[in-house]
């Protein structure tokens, strides 16, 4: 996983779209100085959804709260979060759009790969 930016452009279009703190033209809404949970652990995210290969979305949340919520500062020691016990954090309530997005671009490169005569990914 060296490109990211395929899977930041992917995250952007399906996700950012549906986010309820988007803003009119598009770009982040959110106020005081937070950071969108998407943002903040873009790579992390990416990595713990490629760790998952399953067509249960519990497994791909689980690797997503041990991944990364578990090293989230809005995690306290207990493992909860205010952000996403209050339907506030758009990695939690749009989990979803984001294994989505991330199987989409791992889909694409896949078939790019196939087509070019090389190896792919086990499923």
């Amino acid at each position: 996983m060296t490109d990211l930016e395929p899977y930041r452009e992917a995250l952007k279009q399906s996700v950012c779209s549906y986010c309820v703190d988007r803003n009119d033209d598009g770009s982040c809404g959110l106020e005081g100085g937070r950071a969108c949970a998407i943002d903040l652990h873009f790579p992390h995210i990416v990595k713990a959804v490629e760790a998952v290969q399953s067509d249960n979305l519990n497994d791909y949340a689980r690797s997503i709260a041990e991944t990364v919520c578990a090293q989230c500062p809005n995690e306290d020691e207990g493992g909860q979060c205010n952000f996403r016990e209050n339907f506030d954090c758009a990695l939690d309530t749009l989990t979803y759009l984001v294994v989505e997005a991330i199987e989409g671009v791992d889909q694409g490169k896949a078939l790019l790969n196939r087509e070019a005569g090389g190896e792919e990914r086990p499923a």
